[in-house]
This record gives structure tokens, C-alpha cells and sequence, in this order.
């Protein structure tokens, strides 16, 4: 039983007359609408960026795996960029051939959606076929720019600098100045 004193009383609910009103679930629904509005495309892009977001982490990482294992290893490698394909791998050269076609057949591919451009180096680029981008044991590798675009037309580019250690991304189509 409820209060008798506030029994009656306008906006005080009594028994089992609790509930909701029909204007207190309009009111969030329309704040869930509103929200929903606002987040949606956020979340959208979010969803698709994610092979791309990929694909840069595993870019970036390799590279500098690559310019410390050079070092440590004292042997130069090698990271391979099938264009057409899509697939990355590493080989170096104290690999023999059926090692190194080990390492191609486990390449890394790039996500659905996301595809390599090209590679470009000072004195030119390359579009199509693998391309090549050495490490070496002297703690400088070549200079190379890797182009990735992803379906939504967003372009990203790697800036790897030959005496600096680590990668640049950035994100947007960058050439050599």
C-alpha cells in the first residue's frame, strides 16, 4: 500500500499504477535517435578505415623490426611489395631459394579493400610487379615511399628514411621534396 498522506496527491504513483509515460519514452527515444544520428557516420567510418588502420600497424611495425633485425643480424633484408597481389613479405640474404619461397607463400596480404599503388624512390617509382625495399647491416636502408589507398579513396603514404630509424605515415599521397 502507498502513503496515505500522499495518497491522491497529482504525480505521486500508487500500487501498481508505476510505469513510464508515454511522453517520458518518446522523449528517450528521441534522444536515442539524435544520438544514433550523430554517431552513425562516425562509427561507419570507423568500421571501414579498420583493414586500413591494419595494414598501416603491420607496415609500420615491419619496417622497424626490419631496420633492428638488419643490425642485430648483421645481414641485409629485404621487404617484398607484390603490387598486383597485394602480399608483403621478408626474406634476407642468407636465405636460401626454397627459404625464400617459404617466405613468400606466408606473405602478409593486405586487407579487403585496402591495395598497395606503388613504391617510389628517388630517382624513380614502381606501379606494378614486387618491389623491393632493402635493410641494411650499416643502420640505413633505401629511401622509399609506399602508397596504399583503400576503397573509400583515402590515400596513405610510408616515408622510410635511410640513416632514421622507424617509419613516417601520412595521411594523404606525399612525394619526395
Amino acid at each position: 500500500m502507498g502513503n496515505p498522506i500522499t495518497a491522491g496527491l497529482p504525480g505521486k504513483r500508487c500500487g501498481r499504477e508505476s510505469g513510464f509515460t508515454l511522453l517520458e519514452l518518446v522523449v528517450v527515444m528521441s534522444l536515442l535517435a539524435l544520438m544514433l544520428y550523430v554517431a552513425a557516420p562516425r562509427l561507419q567510418n570507423d568500421l571501414l578505415s579498420d583493414g586500413t588502420l591494419r595494414a598501416a600497424r603491420w607496415i609500420i611495425a615491419q619496417v622497424r623490426t626490419l631496420q633492428q633485425e638488419a643490425v642485430r643480424a648483421q645481414t641485409t633484408f629485404n621487404l617484398h611489395l607484390d603490387l598486383a597481389a597485394g602480399r608483403l613479405w621478408v626474406t634476407h640474404e642468407a636465405m636460401d631459394a626454397a627459404l625464400q619461397a617459404a617466405a613468400e607463400d606466408a606473405a602478409y596480404r593486405l586487407p579487403r579493400g585496402v591495395r598497395l599503388q606503388e613504391v617510389a624512390y628517388p630517382g624513380g617509382r614502381q606501379t606494378e610487379g614486387v618491389a623491393r625495399i632493402r635493410f641494411y647491416p650499416q643502420e640505413f636502408s633505401d629511401m622509399a615511399l609506399i602508397h596504399i589507398v583503400d576503397d573509400g579513396g583515402r590515400e596513405f603514404s610510408f616515408r622510410i628514411e635511410p640513416f632514421l630509424a622507424g617509419v613516417k605515415l601520412f595521411q594523404e599521397r606525399v612525394a619526395f621534396e
